[in-house]
């Protein structure tokens, strides 16, 4: 999800490959999505079990597959390019982007409709994915973009996903609460995610900093992890 967050954000504002190492960030991004699907083998256990879903396209850890198939892909285009001659086309940027959003959609969709955790029957579960993955990937983006956060375009993109994403895990604390389970770890990820990201990129956007800058990742990926490993442990309740 903060690969695919990433790339999305990256499609939208371009990033500069003028300096020394400007794939970098797609090696990065890349490294996130292959640790990703390696903690997808360890869930299911076994290799063959990966098979066996990967043969069910209706299943949603086959379509998440699918997708990160092609995200993969093309992200792996993008840096070799990149790599190679120091810039990709912009059609492939937006086309890889494209596809990281997709994937975060599909993440997102996959457990609406399992009705044997009724905890993951709510639409804020789409958003829990979606916007949650836009804020950790956006405030990656911000790290190797410089003086990101004085483009009035992607600060909107930021204050957005980080309102949004403490709206949506508020809707899903209820939820949450009448289906009888209890929210503390999503009210940990509204404060983190949510208020704390928003104070530190308000203070990044006035004094701009590394730190700050660094600061608003460490919030947007605490607070997003916390959320979901509740979304996750009440599968288990």
């Amino acid at each position: 999800g903060l690969s695919a967050g990433f790339m999305a954000t990256r499609a939208i504002f371009p990033l500069s490959e003028d300096g020394k190492r400007p794939w970098l960030s797609l090696l990065v991004a890349l490294v996130l999505l292959g640790a990703g699907l390696l903690g997808v083998l360890f869930h299911l256990g076994r290799p063959e079990r990966f098979i066996n879903a990967m043969m069910n396209p209706v299943a949603g850890i086959a379509q998440e597959g699918y997708t990160s198939i092609v995200f993969g892909l093309l992200l792996l285009i993008d840096l070799i390019l990149v790599w190679r001659k120091g810039e990709s086309p912009r059609g492939l940027q937006i086309a890889t982007g494209v596809a990281g959003f997709a994937l975060t959609v599909v993440m997102g969709n996959a457990y609406t409709a399992y009705l044997g955790t009724p905890a993951w029957t709510s639409w804020a579960t789409v958003p829990l994915f979606v916007v949650g993955d836009i804020a950790m990937g956006g405030a990656l983006y911000g790290i190797f973009a410089a003086k990101a956060y004085e483009k009035p375009g992607y600060l909107a993109l930021m204050i957005a996903a980080e309102v949004v994403f403490a709206v949506a895990l508020y809707f899903l604390v209820l939820h949450f609460a009448n289906v009888g389970l209890g929210g503390g770890a999503l009210v940990f990820g509204i404060v983190v995610a949510g208020l704390g990201a928003f104070a530190a990129t308000m203070l990044v956007r006035k004094r701009p900093s590394l730190a700050l800058t660094y600061a608003v990742l460490a919030c947007s990926v605490v607070g997003v992890a916390a959320a979901r490993w509740a979304f996750y442990a009440a599968a288990a309740l």
